[in-house]
């Protein structure tokens, strides 16, 4: 391994192959670089200065981008993937805009790669090379940031949906439940991920990182229940259960005057407040950890009990095989997911870990489901949250109760979905029923 610390040229014998590898020689003179990066050795002294290959995969860097990104494997494997050899072995301070456009010309036309890749994919790449240069020079390795003089591609505008019609909504919600469609088992976390992302917003991220001790409720009370001559602790929602098509004809009635005579007027809205009462009466909100937001903030968002419920009954299809064989006296899972016993204690808290989405990327099911419910191009999982932002301003909603629910860190950002509107008359509009959307 040949370095020039302090401008003094030498050689460092590692071994001889192949009694030693290529990936354990490569490990060796990473090691040495690294050591020498923390020794504080003047390693650009010399003539030409370390190179941008030498650099990206030195111990300094790499334990910086593992200690301060989330996203470390992914940025390293990008930058192992895309930069081509004549840009490893080029010295860093000798790079000028005429290599990063030689990169970019590059992969705009397949020279060297394997396929042809868009702008965005590229700036996507330029920013990981970026912070390579930009580490290097906050470390004084190199003197200037020949990248501060380069800026990323400029990206064509292209089509992208920001809200959905009716139809299209439906039919997305429909084809991700529908469980008679080829495959359909091996993407039923999908029929949770479509409810939750229409109806919270959520960003992909978020949900693919939701757990179910994520889910609060307002006052689920624990009460203690007897069964068959044995006590135990259950939490349970306390709503009564409601046909929706009773209560619909039950309205028409009173409002076309045919309960007249039969019930008084107060009798009549008694009853209507009542089982509006026992609709609303429960409320379930998602609490997205600060770890998981792109603000780093803690941010809670409503969630109807319906959804709650098929989020539920997902968990339960995934995990009841396991915990039946587990606990030969299991009886059932209340509301919140406790495991119910018939002989000894309820155990609380036992599915909190357990993850909504079981999956760690959606994209390829949600392509599968965009492509069955027939929706136009430039529609996206993100849409889903473009919607929900879309639909809450169309509803009447106002700007900062939107930006708090979507945690855009910027009023701006929640002001571009009023561009999307079409001459929508907000006075004309109730506020937003989400449940009702997306129930129906």
């Amino acid at each position: 391994w040949k370095h020039a610390p302090n401008g003094v040229r030498k050689s460092v014998a590692i071994g001889e192959y192949p009694s030693v590898s290529l990936k354990q020689a490569r490990e060796v003179a990473d090691k040495f670089l690294g050591d020498m990066l923390r020794q504080g050795h003047d390693i650009e002294s010399n003539k030409k200065g370390i190179t941008f290959g030498e650099y990206m995969t030195s111990d300094g860097y790499k334990n910086w981008s593992r200690s301060t990104r989330t996203s470390h494997k992914a940025a390293m494997a990008n930058l192992r993937d895309i930069v081509p050899t004549w840009f490893n072995r080029k010295p860093m301070k000798l790079f000028t805009n005429d290599d990063f456009t030689k990169f970019c010309n590059d992969r705009l036309d397949g020279k060297g790669y394997n396929q042809i890749v868009i702008e965005s994919t590229i700036n996507r790449n330029l920013n990981n090379i970026r912070s390579v240069f930009r580490h290097a020079f906050d470390n004084s390795v190199i003197k200037e940031n020949p990248m501060d003089r380069f800026s990323n591609l400029k990206e064509p505008e292209k089509p992208e949906t920001y809200s959905f019609t009716d139809d299209e909504r439906k039919r997305l919600i429909s084809v991700a439940c529908d469980r008679t469609l080829p495959q359909a088992d091996r993407r039923r976390h999908m029929e949770a991920f479509v409810l939750l992302g229409l109806e919270t917003g959520l960003r992909n991220g978020e949900l693919v990182s939701l757990q179910w001790k994520h889910f609060k409720h307002k006052d689920l009370p624990v009460r203690e229940v007897e069964m068959l001559g044995h006590k135990y602790l259950t939490q349970q929602e306390d709503i009564k259960s409601i046909d929706l098509n009773k209560l619909e004809d039950f309205v028409t009635m009173a409002e076309e005057g045919e309960l007249e005579g039969v019930m008084t007027p107060e009798g009549i809205e008694k009853i209507a407040l009542s089982t509006f009462e026992d609709i609303k009466g429960y409320q379930w909100y998602i609490e997205v950890e600060g770890k998981f937001t792109k603000s780093k903030k803690v941010r809670r968002v409503p969630v109807s009990t319906a959804t709650v419920r098929k989020v539920r009954d997902n968990i339960k299809y995934r995990v009841l095989g396991k915990y039946l064989e587990k606990y030969p006296d299991f009886k059932a899972f209340d509301s919140n997911l406790n495991i119910i016993f018939i002989e000894k204690a309820t155990i609380l808290n036992a599915l909190d870990e357990e993850p909504i989405i079981p999956v760690g990327k959606v994209d390829k099911a949600f392509k599968t489901i965009h492509k069955l419910a027939g929706l136009p191009k430039g529609t996206f999982i993100h849409t889903m949250r473009h919607d929900f932002c879309t639909e809450m301003i169309k509803k009447g909603v106002n700007l900062s109760t939107v930006q708090a629910l979507a945690g855009h860190s910027s009023i701006v950002t929640t002001q571009k979905y009023l561009h999307s509107l079409k001459g929508t008359d907000f006075s004309e509009l109730d506020e937003l029923n989400l449940s009702e959307r997306i129930s129906n």
